[in-house]
Formats: structure tokens, C-alpha cells, sequence
């Protein structure tokens, strides 16, 4: 059973206002065309409803907890920190989409509310606290992958705003990788001899192109991210929890 101690465990975290960042931009502030900027827009669309999705992820281990699945005071701790940056990444994308395309706000919001979840297909990833760190921590680092792939696209359009825009949420994508494998390290080393078999069942998922069900974790498109890629994130996983 876990202790009612949080081990010194505080997680990085180092909060910042997403829609003050970006209040003074608009589209005139972007240096490209309509039709220089399409091809750009769906994947930011898709950052914007897929951070919306934390929402999603943090009800479903919500109804874990209530359906008696017990959580260490460390990965609590961290879940709180996590929930508010990836509040403040959907805002922010929300404006951002906002800012590229003229449609409402409000009208964003109500169409990624729109959309149901599901969990069943990904269930057996998220069976227990173990589980589901090594799950999340494969997200962020993939998460952490594609902000950094995506700085092209945002130092194109002008404006160094919008580059510090996407520095700051690859940053703290990377404080949630690292804060998920210090909760693994400190409270499941128990179970390490398990990792390497779970990367390989995410991989493996990657590889299927399974659907996404607006579920936060496993939503990576392999089109867009290649698979070698997500090895790399797989292995850097591996040898942080190990080391």
C-alpha cells in the first residue's frame, strides 16, 4: 500500500498564462499567406482538441479512483500540476486557431466539447498506477518530440511569439515526462523489469494506426511522426527509468 508521503517530491513545473502571451497577436502578425498557411492549420486543430482531451484523460482516472484504484500522493501531486499546464495548452491553441482562422472562440470550444471519448480500447494500458505512468510518459516524450518538430511551422509565421509559444509547451511536456518517470522511480521500482515489454505493447498500438477516441494519451499520428521517432522515445523512456 502507499504511504501517505509524498517522498520530497515536487514536481517541475513553472506556470505561465497562455492567453497573455498570445493577446497582442493577430492575424496580421502571421507572415503567411491563406494558402501558404493550410497546410498547417489541421495539426494545429489537432493540438488544440487533443490537449482539450487531458480533460478526458483526468475524468477517466477519476472514475478509476471511484471504481477503487488507488493512487501515491507523488503521481496526485503531479496530476494536479499536469492538469493545469494542459489547460493552459488547449486555451492557448484555442486562441491560436482563433487567431489563424477568424472562427469564434466559443464556436472552437463547443466542437472539441462535442466530441465523445472512449477508453475501452486502451484500457489495458491503464490498469494501474504503473501502467498508466509509463503510458502517460510515452505520451509526453512523443508530445515533447512533436513541439520540437513543429518550431519550423512557428518560426515561419513570422512573429517571434509564436515561437516562444511553442518552446514553452514543449518545455513543459518535458517536465511531465521527467516528473512521470521520478513517480515511477520512486514508487514502482518493483516493477521495472516490466518495461521494456510495455514499450513494445505501445509500439506496437502505434504501429496498428488504431483510431483515436479523444483520449489524450495514444493519439500520435505515425504519418506525421514516423516510426522511428517514436522508437527513439520509447528508448529514451527506457534508459530514464532505468538509469
Amino acid at each position: 500500500m502507499p504511504s501517505n508521503t509524498s517522498k520530497g517530491f515536487t514536481p517541475r513545473s513553472r506556470p505561465w498564462d497562455a492567453l497573455a502571451l498570445l493577446a497582442s497577436l493577430g492575424r496580421k502578425d502571421v507572415a503567411l499567406s491563406n494558402d501558404a498557411l493550410a497546410p498547417y492549420l489541421e495539426l494545429i486543430d489537432y493540438s488544440m482538441v487533443t490537449e482539450f482531451d487531458s480533460q478526458n484523460f483526468d475524468a477517466f482516472l477519476s472514475k478509476l479512483e471511484g471504481d477503487g484504484l488507488s493512487f501515491t500522493p507523488e503521481f496526485t501531486t503531479f496530476r494536479e500540476v499536469w492538469r493545469r499546464d494542459e489547460w493552459n495548452h488547449y486555451v492557448g491553441y484555442r486562441r491560436l486557431v482563433n487567431i489563424l482562422t477568424g472562427v469564434p472562440e466559443a464556436e472552437l470550444h463547443q466542437r472539441t466539447l462535442s466530441r465523445p471519448s472512449d477508453f475501452g480500447e486502451i484500457a489495458t494500458f491503464l490498469q494501474d498506477e504503473f501502467l498508466i505512468c509509463m503510458t502517460f510518459a510515452y505520451d509526453e516524450i512523443v508530445t515533447r518530440h512533436a513541439c520540437s518538430m513543429a518550431k519550423d511551422i512557428y518560426r515561419a509565421f513570422g512573429h517571434e511569439t509564436f515561437l516562444t509559444w511553442i518552446y514553452l509547451v514543449g518545455r513543459d511536456e518535458a517536465w511531465h515526462f521527467m516528473n512521470l518517470v521520478e513517480v515511477i522511480r520512486l514508487r514502482h521500482q518493483h516493477r521495472l523489469g516490466e518495461c521494456a515489454a510495455v514499450l513494445e505493447r505501445l509500439l506496437a498500438w502505434d504501429r496498428e494506426r488504431r483510431p483515436y477516441h479523444s483520449t489524450f494519451v495514444l493519439d500520435h499520428d505515425l504519418d506525421l511522426l514516423g516510426e522511428a521517432t517514436l522508437r527513439r522515445c520509447a528508448n529514451i523512456l527506457y534508459r530514464a527509468v532505468l538509469r
